[in-house]
């Protein structure tokens, strides 16, 4: 019932961003992560992985239309590199990747100097990649999750700031059947095309 609700939001958003009548834009946007933590890993009530994640980073483009006044509605996607995580041996492990798909709605403020605040929420899905933690303990990731981030920043010209708190949950799926989301503050850096 989540995935039906989620996907008519998505056909919404899609929707206005193809009829509104205000300008399109296009975001490209590189981050790096910080403050991540995964839900448990355990077996048989030991701990497997750690919770805190290493520094990760991400890939993002978004698809924006000015819909309403200010507000502007799209797509994106891309892709992410979660944090290494130390597992038993104290070794760093790589639990997953994840390539999000999502609706975006961005709030613009409308200033009459050259920063422009901004806020920001996507939600739509994480498909996620085992990586080699998991795989070292026969385990795989389910490859369907959700992804939601929430955030804002500045615009300086058309040069973007962005700071989000983000979310992508998974499950593994072979022998140990636990929730391994991943949450964590991304500071993200960008462009904004205008067309």
């Amino acid at each position: 019932m989540k995935k039906i609700k989620l996907l008519t939001l998505l056909v919404i958003l899609t929707a206005n961003t193809a009829y509104g009548a205000g300008r399109n834009i296009i975001e490209s946007r590189i981050g790096s992560n910080f403050n991540g933590t995964y839900n448990s890993v355990e077996r048989n009530g030991t701990e497997l992985f750690g919770k805190e994640s290493k520094i990760g980073y991400e890939f993002i483009f978004e698809g924006l239309k000015e819909t309403y006044p200010n507000t502007y509605m799209g797509l994106g996607i891309g892709y992410q590199k979660h944090g290494a995580t130390k597992n038993l041996d104290r070794n760093s492990s790589e639990l997953y990747t994840s390539v999000p798909v999502y609706g975006a709605i961005k709030y613009q403020f409308n200033t009459d100097g050259t920063i422009q605040p901004f806020l920001k929420t996507n939600i739509g899905f994480s498909f996620n990649q085992t990586e080699s933690g998991l795989r070292g303990i026969d385990e795989k990731v389910n490859p369907v999750g959700f992804y939601g981030a929430i955030g804002g920043g500045f615009e300086i010209e058309q040069f973007i700031i962005e700071l989000s708190y983000q979310i992508n949950t998974a499950k593994t799926d072979n022998n140990i059947k636990k929730n391994i989301d991943h949450s964590r503050v991304t500071l993200g850096l960008g462009y904004r095309f205008d067309f």
